[in-house]
């Protein structure tokens, strides 16, 4: 799975942009954009919830062993006709999660956690962890597709994502910034000279978001 911020370094310094990335093509059944709190880089509040319901409540499908098979993947069938399926690079620690939006579009987030890069001479800093939506509809006339920055950006509805990933919880504004926070902290990776590491051991063998949610429930 090669995520967006490997592509563009791939590319060079030289380009800052990748313009065919967004397009909207003429003839698409257009809904009213819906602009749902936003957390840092794009990514909504409630994105850490989607991912622990689908890794808590769905299914294995697929298994990561290494190699040519890095990834994890999971997929919850939400018990009317529409299945969200996350992948996650055992590695690198990047997600992807798939599936339909309000209007039956494909809809597509990936998550990029932050990198702290550590040198040999002993400086660090760190990459903030990237966010970004993409969306899919065959129209009337011509397909229609376009990738963004943020879902701010995205042409059609996705309440019903958003919807049921909240469904169940009653996290206080508060509380879904700070597991914003945490979900960002547990799955950040290191870069040590040039060797990338993937997330903190505590997420990768199950801690991570679940654990997080079980704290705030025992806490408040």
């Amino acid at each position: 799975m090669v995520s967006r911020r490997d592509f563009l370094k791939g590319l060079g310094a030289a380009i800052v942009s990748v313009p065919f990335l967004k397009s909207g093509i003429i003839g698409a059944k257009v809904a009213p954009k819906v602009v749902p709190e936003m957390a840092a880089q794009g990514m909504p509040s409630w994105f850490p919830m989607l991912v622990n319901k689908i890794k808590t409540q769905g299914k294995q499908a697929n298994t990561a062993t290494g190699g040519r098979n890095p990834t994890n993947t999971y997929k919850l069938d939400d018990g009317k006709g529409n299945v969200y399926t996350l992948e996650e690079d055992a590695v690198s620690g990047n997600m992807q999660v798939f599936t339909r939006g309000d209007d039956s579009q494909q809809v597509s987030f990936e998550y990029i956690p932050p990198t702290r890069n550590k040198r040999p001479d002993g400086k660090e800093f760190v990459e903030e962890s990237e966010f970004y939506a993409s969306e899919f509809q065959k129209g009337e006339l011509q397909d229609f597709e376009n990738a963004a920055e943020s879902i701010g950006d995205l042409k059609l509805g996705i309440n019903s994502i958003e919807e049921f990933a909240k469904k169940g919880n009653k996290s206080t504004k508060e509380q879904l910034e700070e597991l914003v926070s945490d979900f960002k902290k547990a799955t950040e990776k290191e870069d040590i000279d040039g060797f990338a590491k993937g997330g903190r051991v505590g997420y990768k063998n199950g801690g991570g978001v679940g654990t997080l949610f079980k704290e705030k429930r025992h806490n408040g």
